[in-house]
């Protein structure tokens, strides 16, 4: 049965510009779709980024007002973290997360939600708490606070949606049965991508027609961690003395890194010309941005995040887009992406590996071409309206843990 009444509580600045937020809006929109009446509820935070003071999350994501957007009151020690030190910060955080999810779980079974949808675990804790039907959204492992709270409400009816099936696993083994557990990665609107050709891509943007790009679109870090922008700008010193018309394009920012990256790419003797890097696009302009791409770029490190724990979002817009794609081979990338059939995979330890992977897809259109309908076709089904449909029936009926 399909709640009437969904709130999904999330602890979170919103609008961000980073890819969760996109990720929780494009959810509620599904979920939306799906029938039930669907309120979204944030801590009111203090945005340092003055182009976002004024800006809804509707206007932002640039998607329709189906659901409702509440900001809660909140103490905002977020925006004391710069000024504390680091323990007492993170102290501070976890207080404020604690006391904003206890709060929310308490309007919202005020308010008569049939259905809490959420990734945080202080949500899941409270709800669990209140004996409240729940859904947990799980994007990582479980640390040792994770597991502390999971083996405090194990008894309570909460659900957990894991992003991977690695993640699954690790909840598996902390005694979540069976019919609480279910994996669901990541997904895209096939719509918006391929109606604009590479050249009027180009033109609309301004790009050097006569180049092919090799591109990268999303943020540029992770909580001040690198994505594999500094792998993919020596990648492509590798193969730019055989592909002099190559040329590489990232989009996402923050800009503050770009000081650095332009360094190494003097290091490696790499043209400035060579490397163009935009800060963030709305996301209606993404298509667009990846229209003009000749290959598309998932670079990273081997760290516990990248290999277990992620579900891309810029993976599956590069594949609905229509682009040939080399990503570093890790286990999370094997469950979308197939070498040599949809995609071109690279061990991330084998500095040859990645621009060996660039060069063979310049230098072989046919089979850019093949590997790019490939993963096209592939990511037709994984839409957002089908994750929240298979969610909300599992979230009612229980259907297991899937692949």
């Amino acid at each position: 049965m399909t709640p009437r009444r969904l709130h999904y509580l999330a602890d979170v600045r919103l609008p961000t510009e980073k890819a969760h937020g996109w990720q929780i809006v494009k959810m509620c929109e599904a979920f939306a779709a799906a029938g039930p009446r669907v309120e979204l509820w944030t801590p009111r935070r203090r945005q340092e980024n003055p182009g976002l003071r004024t800006a809804t999350a509707f206007d932002y994501y640039g998607v329709e007002r189906t659901f409702e957007h509440r900001r809660l009151p909140n103490v905002d020690l977020v925006a004391l973290e710069p000024r504390l030190p680091g323990a007492v910060a993170r102290s501070a955080i976890l207080l404020n997360a604690a006391a904003w999810a206890a709060s929310a779980v308490r309007r919202a079974r005020r308010d008569g939600a049939e259905l809490i949808y959420t990734r945080d675990l202080g949500v899941a804790y409270w709800a669990g708490r209140a004996g409240l039907r729940c859904v947990f959204e799980a994007h990582a492992l479980p640390g040792r606070r994770s597991q502390r709270v999971w083996r405090k409400i194990a008894a309570s009816p909460i659900r957990i949606v894991a992003l991977t099936p690695f993640i699954a696993a690790a909840f598996s083994d902390l005694g979540v049965e069976e019919d609480r557990l279910t994996v669901e990665g990541d997904a895209v609107d096939p719509a918006p991508f391929g109606g604009l050709s590479k050249a009027d891509a180009r033109a609309r943007l301004g790009l050097e027609v006569g180049a092919r790009w090799v591109g990268y679109a999303g943020r540029f870090q992770r909580f001040h961690e690198e994505r594999g922008l500094p792998e993919l700008i020596s990648a492509l010193a590798s193969v730019a003395p055989s592909h002099p018309d190559v040329r590489l394009l990232a989009v996402g920012g923050p800009m503050d890194r770009v000081p650095s990256y332009r360094s190494i790419a003097a290091e490696h003797g790499l043209d400035p010309d060579r490397v163009r890097f935009v800060d963030r696009v709305p996301n209606a302009d993404v298509p667009t941005w990846l229209a003009a791409f000749d290959v598309a770029v998932m670079p990273g490190r081997r760290t516990q995040h990248f290999a277990y724990e992620t579900s891309p979002l810029k993976l599956f817009e590069y594949l609905a887009a229509g682009l040939p794609v080399v990503a570093i081979d890790l286990p999370s990338m094997r469950l979308v992406l197939r070498d040599g059939e949809n995609a071109l995979l690279a061990d991330p330890d084998d500095p040859a590996a990645l621009p060996g992977a660039i060069s063979r897809l310049l230098s072989d259109p046919a089979l850019a071409e093949c590997l790019a309908e490939r993963g096209r076709r592939d990511v037709e089904g994984m839409t957002w309206a089908a994750r929240a449909e298979r969610i909300l029936r599992f979230a009612h009926v229980g259907t297991g843990v899937t692949a």
